[in-house]
């Protein structure tokens, strides 16, 4: 399985199982930071991949200017290093930007879980002033 198919299997399975829209736990937020490093690892793979594959589109197999070899086979092979470095090319960009979409939707997905924990925070914080009063009550 893909890094890019692991990590859109672990945010849909993570929607589906867990309650990120009502309550945000530490183990949500862990487990979406790990999603987030999934992410950055790819796209550092997925750049290595590119770097290689450009580097072999520009520079010719020096095994293919062997005097054994005929003109019209090198000619041949060249065109089809060519065209299939293209094709990778075209797509490692798809790939780049299906990341850099679910690294979108991720992103979202953290603001909404610290959305939660802030929204719960300043509901507690109201809550505060309201037992102070009712606690000074009890004490008289």
């Amino acid at each position: 399985m893909s890094p890019s198919c692991m990590v859109q299997a672990m945010l849909l399975k993570y929607f589906q199982e867990s309650d990120v829209l009502t309550e945000s736990r530490v183990e949500h937020t862990r487990d979406l930071h790990i999603l987030q490093a999934y992410l950055l690892h790819y796209e550092s793979l997925l750049h290595s991949f590119q770097l290689s594959v450009t580097f072999i589109k520009k520079n010719p197999n020096p095994a293919m200017e062997s005097t054994d070899i005929y003109k019209e086979q090198r000619s041949t092979s060249n065109e089809l290093m060519q065209k299939e470095c293209e094709n990778l090319l075209s797509e490692i960009d798809r790939l780049e930007k299906r990341r850099e979409m679910l690294s979108r939707q991720l992103k979202n997905v953290i603001d909404l879980a610290f959305a939660n924990v802030n929204v719960r925070d300043w509901a507690s914080m109201r809550q505060v002033p309201h037992f102070l009063k009712a606690s000074r009550r009890t004490r008289y």
